[in-house]
């Protein structure tokens, strides 16, 4: 055999993916790797394959829409020449030495505003810092409601990435339950 084989061990790093979604893109395009010392390895063309599935995924699309017979060509890269631009001529500025004095109320003014245009994108820090319980109490009421939770939302909760068909974190249970877009869904139920 003259071909060069990849361990899919490192797949995972290579697309930034959790291992149950390779193991989705290997079963999706029929990819069955084989085993080299004990461990899993795929072909070079295969390899090429996921390549272009993790690009096509890139793009939005889904993995029912793709193609592999279909290949998109990598564009060639332009060669930019260097222009040596012509020099600007520096105005002249006048220096000032008077000292302007600012007004306290327009200096609040802007800070007001400033602070105002901050808030909201520093809410969901200050929530999620002040409540070292908030995951517990998110966890509990999607619990009550018996909502269907995604990997990243249980991930961004316990920072445990789902794993299984069913896992148990603390006092709650994960069980797997359909889909959540592209990604597995869990049911979450407190242990008593």
């Amino acid at each position: 055999m003259n071909d060069i084989f990849y361990p899919v061990s490192e797949l995972r790093d290579r697309y930034t993916i959790a291992k149950q979604t390779m193991y989705e893109r290997l079963k999706h395009l029929n990819i069955t790797p084989i085993k080299i010392d004990n461990k899993s390895h795929i072909t070079s063309e295969q390899l090429d394959l996921l390549d272009r599935l993790n690009e096509h995924l890139k793009l939005g699309a889904t993995m029912a829409s793709f193609d592999p017979d279909v290949r998109i060509p990598k564009p060639k890269k332009q060669v930019q020449l260097a222009t040596i631009p012509e020099p600007i001529p520096t105005p002249v500025v006048p220096v000032s030495t008077e000292i302007t004095p600012i007004n306290d109320s327009s200096v609040l003014t802007i800070i007001d505003k400033l602070a105002e245009a901050i808030a909201p994108l520093t809410k969901g820090i200050a929530q999620k810092s002040n409540d070292p319980l908030a995951s517990y109490h998110a966890l509990e009421i999607a619990s009550e409601k018996q909502w269907i939770l995604s990997s990243s939302k249980i991930f961004e909760l316990i920072g445990v990435h789902p794993h299984g068909s069913q896992f148990s974190w603390c006092n709650w249970q994960f069980i797997a339950s359909g889909k959540v877009g592209r990604q597995k869904g869990w049911v979450v139920q407190q242990l008593k």
